[in-house]
């Protein structure tokens, strides 16, 4: 039975400190409500109701339309 997976790698060239570790945990979960608050506020969908197929194509599609939104207030 392997051990439970602990935020400091056991491979040398991937050590990361638990504090950095903590840190980009965060900044991925935080990334991952902002997507979700974005999904619900442009595509007007429940991003929980997705399976992970369907979540990953409406973040895609989302990426799109900030994209070309910006070039239009770009203009």
């Amino acid at each position: 039975m392997q051990d439970t997976p602990t935020p400091k790698t056991t491979r040398k060239s991937n050590n990361v400190s638990e504090k950095e570790w903590c840190k980009l945990m965060f900044e991925w979960t935080s990334w991952l409500r902002q997507t979700n608050i974005s999904l619900r506020y442009y595509l007007k969908i429940d991003p929980y109701t997705l399976t992970e197929k369907e979540w990953a194509m409406r973040v895609v599609e989302l990426q799109w339309i900030r994209l070309e939104e910006n070039k239009q207030h770009q203009k």
